[in-house]
């Protein structure tokens, strides 16, 4: 899998879009993002899902609930029961910056 995005951000407010390209030879791949590290809850509007990868475009709505540095991660796999038979997936991480 390869993946391009905006990998940092500022942001004022406690919403967020977030939007990567994702190259992959399969048709259809699953998507999943989680709070990494950062001091608040954080929340996603849709946290797995598979995408057609002749689309390539994986996005997520994400709420922060405090200000604080974050890292937020995005997973990438062939299907989710791959997640039992391989060791390796490919993980992108976002560098957040949420400020009042």
């Amino acid at each position: 899998t390869r993946l391009q995005g905006d990998w940092s951000s500022d942001v004022c407010s406690s919403d967020l879009s977030m939007q990567a390209w994702i190259e992959h030879p399969d048709e259809e791949i699953w998507v999943g993002w989680s709070h990494h590290s950062g001091p608040g809850k954080v929340e996603f509007d849709n946290k797995e899902y598979e995408i057609y990868t002749n689309d390539g475009v994986a996005n997520v709505q994400a709420t922060f609930h405090e200000p604080g540095d974050y890292v937020v991660r995005m997973q990438t796999i062939d299907t989710i029961a791959a997640f039992e038979f391989y060791c390796c997936h490919t993980n992108a991480y976002f560098h957040i910056n949420v400020s009042n």
